[in-house]
């Protein structure tokens, strides 16, 4: 039996030359971390992981495996896992969770109205009210693994693991267009 571990360094980037400010490992793999406000967030094999910005663990859930780097805006950290979107306080409770079909793969991408946009791996795009609820989801050609980008007009860009770009109306789910790449989105 073999054990991965992630180690993070946190450089203090106000001083030249840069200063570790702090490090810590992990257990088992892990995505880059989020910084939010006062946390910093790491998910990956062992759930969600929060630390304060001095390095402190604050807390960890028992979420499941995460699938992708965790999001967060509207007072919420969001976590695709084989469990689906979970969404946590900023204090690490759990505030509901989303089943996705076959589990979340996306890193979930919030709006600035709180929805939360997220791919699954049963090839779908959901729009996910900030209470949980669906508001819509886009059926895609192919499981969908990369994050969603919104722009300033309300629309959302969306790559498959087949190679489609697809253009989306934020607000209604409404396909705009669609181009094949010749390459996975991931």
């Amino acid at each position: 039996m073999s054990t991965i571990s992630s180690q993070y360094r946190y450089l203090d980037s106000g001083s030249l030359p840069a200063q570790k400010v702090w490090k810590t490992e992990t257990e088992g793999w892990s995505y880059e971390p989020l910084v939010s406000e006062d946390l910093v967030l790491v998910g990956g094999g062992q759930g969600l992981q929060a630390f304060s910005l001095q390095g402190e663990p604050l807390w960890q859930t028992d979420s499941g495996m995460t699938t992708q780097r965790p999001a967060a805006g509207h007072d919420m950290v969001l976590a695709s896992s084989d469990r689906g979107l979970t969404a946590f306080d900023r204090r690490g409770k759990e505030l509901w969770n989303f089943p996705v079909g076959y589990g979340s793969m996306g890193e979930p991408q919030v709006g600035e109205d709180g929805t939360v946009y997220v791919g699954g791996a049963d090839q779908r795009l959901y729009a996910v009210t900030p209470e949980g609820q669906e508001k819509w989801h886009l059926e895609m050609e192919a499981g969908v693994e990369a994050a969603p980008v919104l722009d300033r007009e309300g629309r959302l860009y969306v790559g498959d693991l087949q190679g489609n770009l697809v253009g989306v109306e934020a607000e209604s789910g409404s396909h705009l267009w669609s181009k094949k790449t010749h390459e996975p989105f991931r």
